[in-house]
C-alpha cells in the first residue's frame, strides 16, 4: 500500500467535511504517482481551523497556524488575502478524487516554483514533466 493510500485512510477517519479542506504539498503529486509523499499536508478553511483548535493543539506562525494530527498536518492561514493563498480561491480549483479534494498540479506546480526549497525545485521538473503527457 502507497503512503498516500495510508494517509487518506487516516484523513478519512477524522471525517473532516471535504469542503472545508484541501489536499496540497506532495500530496497531489502522491496521488498521481509522481513521486511518493512522508505525511500529508492540507489547508483548512477559517470554520475547519475554529473547529480543530478546540480539540488539538495549534502551533502559532506568523503567516500560518499549523494543527498536527497523526500524520496530517493542518494548515491554516493567519492573515486573509485575496490572493492565490487563499483558501477559497484554492479550493475552487480542487481536483476530486474519490471524493477527497486535491490541489490540481498547475496550482501545485506555481505554489513549489515560488518555494526556495531543494525538494521542491526537484519536484517542480517532475510536475512538469507529468504534465507534458
Amino acid at each position: 500500500m502507497r503512503n498516500i493510500d495510508k494517509f487518506i485512510i487516516e484523513l478519512k477517519s477524522l471525517q473532516l467535511p471535504p469542503e472545508e479542506y484541501l489536499i496540497i504539498s506532495s500530496g497531489p503529486l502522491a496521488i498521481h504517482n509522481i513521486r511518493e509523499c512522508n505525511d500529508l499536508d492540507i489547508i483548512i478553511s477559517d470554520k475547519l481551523f475554529a473547529d480543530l483548535s478546540i480539540k488539538y493543539p495549534v502551533e502559532v506562525g506568523e503567516h500560518v497556524s499549523k494543527i498536527l494530527i497523526g500524520d496530517i498536518e493542518c494548515i491554516h492561514r493567519n492573515i486573509q488575502q485575496d490572493d492565490e493563498y487563499d483558501f477559497d480561491r484554492q479550493r475552487t480549483k480542487a481536483e476530486i478524487i474519490d471524493g477527497i479534494p486535491f490541489q490540481d498540479l498547475k496550482s501545485c506546480l506555481y505554489f513549489k516554483e515560488k518555494s526556495e526549497r531543494e525538494k521542491d525545485k526537484k519536484d517542480v521538473e517532475l510536475i512538469k514533466e507529468y504534465l507534458k503527457k
